[in-house]
């Protein structure tokens, strides 16, 4: 029902549609204007390429991307002055502080006329981060780690992440404008409700948020350092400086621009499946809370008849795995959570059925794999059912796919667009 060539050509697909060089076309006149680029995010070094390759780009450029350790310049490729600094992911780390330093000082020294354009993907709050006055890094990591595990939605994730942050919450933005320099923001959007200020925590855009917002979030999260905490009181009472804020920004001097975003992504699913003569429809939620009571909830509309059978149906979006402190796991992500838990709710239902999630940026969490898949039948003998509630007691999805090979290898697809989710109920179950 969902053979894995499918799946292999899917993600092929996507990979040259969704790429950032095709959405830089109508900004050229920008690049070649700016008196500098700045890429940051999981999408980094496919946009830093994509502009690479543009004739006629002198500014100097700068990307925060996944990878190794240190600084490197891109050589022959690049435009002049091309750096890049690897950022830590998914927790910050010494290369993300190496990161937001080499970037704050690069910045100063930018000079002549033009805008800075800045080329923002997801992934960016722990590639490039540095603490707020009164953290220290490794209480900034904690406090992130804490937050990512808490299964609490991106949206509340970013409003802490910002008020714990000396660069996010327009951090970096701040200094441009004291310099008189316009700032031009394109960015992919992994984040409901596309806010540039939600996409890598908005390092370069106003802050609508508060620190009294933080609070908030903050109290109900286990582990969070005793320091966080105590910086979002002070805030909240008025003794530390907000997050730039949009009535700070001259007018004129700033823009942002989503280029691609969840529904994007969704959309060329829909489209690649219709071209090879399959019924598709779309489902009316998106991708979001914990991963069993989404599954719960389209198993129960397939019961009431809610749903079509026999077609894909479809959804995007970013479910929210929540983790106690102290859990050592194993191999899981989102995505790979999603199927187990998709797998578990329609074969408890009665349905025979095939579903497949992948993570359009190619890396499901610390499972090693893009997403994958599973079908009724690959839960025959019982026994695997077993062993699959097993795997995700353990935090383990992606193990489990990986070792029954209904899973793709993790790969950097360029893009980072949030999660895709495909389903097909047969008609005829329960």
């Amino acid at each position: 029902m969902i053979p894995g060539g499918l799946f292999a050509q899917l993600r092929e697909h996507l990979q040259q549609r969704l790429s950032p060089r095709r959405w830089l076309g109508p900004w050229r006149g920008d690049l070649l204007s700016a008196a500098a680029i700045v890429a940051v995010g999981k999408a980094a070094p496919a946009f830093a390429d994509a502009v690479a390759r543009e004739p006629g780009l002198f500014a100097r450029g700068f990307a925060v991307g996944p990878g190794g350790g240190g600084a490197a310049t891109a050589g022959d490729r690049a435009p002049a002055r091309w750096t890049f600094w690897a950022g830590d992911h998914p927790v910050p780390g010494p290369g993300s502080l190496a990161a937001a330093r080499g970037l704050e000082r690069a910045l100063a020294a930018v000079d002549g006329p033009g805008a800075v354009v800045v080329l923002m993907s997801g992934g960016g709050s722990a590639l490039l981060a540095a603490p707020a006055v009164g953290l220290t890094m490794e209480e900034k990591a904690a406090a992130h780690a804490a937050l990512v595990r808490s299964g609490r939605s991106i949206v509340e994730i970013n409003v802490v992440r910002r008020h714990l942050s000396a660069v996010k919450g327009g951090g970096l933005l701040r200094p441009l404008l004291a310099q008189g320099r316009p700032v031009l923001v394109l960015a992919l959007s992994d984040v409901p409700g596309d806010r540039l200020h939600d996409i890598g925590s908005g390092p370069f855009c106003p802050d609508p948020t508060t620190f009294d917002e933080a609070l908030a979030v903050s109290r109900a999260i286990p582990g969070l350092p005793a320091a966080a905490l105590a910086l979002l009181e002070r805030g909240a009472r008025g003794e530390t400086a907000e997050t730039l804020k949009p009535g700070e920004v001259p007018a004129g001097f700033w823009q942002g621009e989503i280029l691609a975003n969840q529904e994007t992504a969704l959309a060329e699913l829909e489209s690649w499946l219709q071209e090879r003569g399959e019924a598709t429809d779309r489902l009316p939620w998106t991708l979001a809370g914990p991963p069993g009571e989404w599954a719960q909830r389209l198993a129960a509309a397939a019961r009431a008849g809610e749903v079509p059978p026999d077609r894909w149906l479809l959804a995007r979006g970013e479910t929210e795995v929540a983790m106690p402190p102290g859990v050592v796991p194993g191999r899981g992500g989102r995505a790979s959570t999603l199927v187990l838990e998709m797998a578990l709710a329609l074969r408890g239902a009665g349905f025979r059925f095939g579903v497949g999630a992948l993570a359009t940026d190619g890396r499901d969490g610390n499972s090693g794999t893009a997403g994958g898949w599973l079908t009724a039948d690959d839960l025959d003998p019982a026994e695997a059912v077993g062993e699959m509630v097993e795997a995700l007691g353990r935090f383990d999805a992606g193990g489990f796919l990986d070792r029954r090979g209904r899973s793709w290898p993790a790969a950097s697809t360029g893009t980072n667009l949030g999660d895709l989710l495909m389903v097909k109920i047969r008609a005829g179950t329960p």
